[in-house]
């Protein structure tokens, strides 16, 4: 549910559909800058009514890296 809910929040924020996601490539390459990022995150802590810490210069490489970390946090 968390991952599926992840994805959804990520492909609105990039205009895109979750399967035109591509967990390998990196947020940037598919229009996700780090606002973008911040906005994704702001809307995953909304949701789940968690802090989520976001450090763009530690930021994960790609989609499924970053899905990998939120996924990790909110299941502790």
């Amino acid at each position: 549910m968390i991952r599926a809910r992840v994805l959804e929040i990520l492909a609105a924020q990039a205009r895109r559909t979750v399967e035109e996601l591509d967990l390998a490539l990196p947020p940037a390459a598919q229009g996700l800058d780090s606002v973008a990022m911040v906005e994704v995150l702001f809307a995953i802590e909304e949701e789940w009514d968690r802090p989520l810490p976001y450090d763009a210069e530690a930021a994960p490489a790609t989609l499924g890296d970053f899905l990998s970390v939120v996924e990790a946090r909110l299941s502790a």
